[in-house]
């Protein structure tokens, strides 16, 4: 659950159920594109969602700055800016204390 850095990885939350909060979505987003990012292809594959479900989030997450957009001609990629990763500690850190 969590690694040896403290992080608490998302993907393995033993509070799953059926249905996911927007919240969990968000967090999951932020995570997938934390370290290298990725398209919107691989994203979907990583996170599981659709692309209308992506779609819903990607927009308003660059709006805030959460993730950035990188465009390369056709090739459009995405990755959680610092303020994302503020966004993504504080989450677990409330995890952390959900699950203490």
């Amino acid at each position: 659950m969590a690694n040896c850095t403290g992080e608490i990885n998302l993907f393995y939350l033993p509070l799953r159920n059926k249905y996911r909060s927007r919240i969990e979505i968000i967090a999951l987003i932020l995570e997938a594109l934390k370290h290298n990012g990725a398209n919107r292809y691989l994203l979907m594959k990583n996170i599981s969602v659709n692309y209308a479900q992506l779609e819903r989030y990607l927009e308003p997450l660059a709006d805030i700055g959460f993730i950035e957009v990188d465009k390369e001609g056709d090739q459009v990629s995405y990755r959680t800016s610092e303020k994302g990763l503020a966004f993504l500690r504080q989450y677990q850190s409330l995890l952390r204390m959900l699950l203490s």
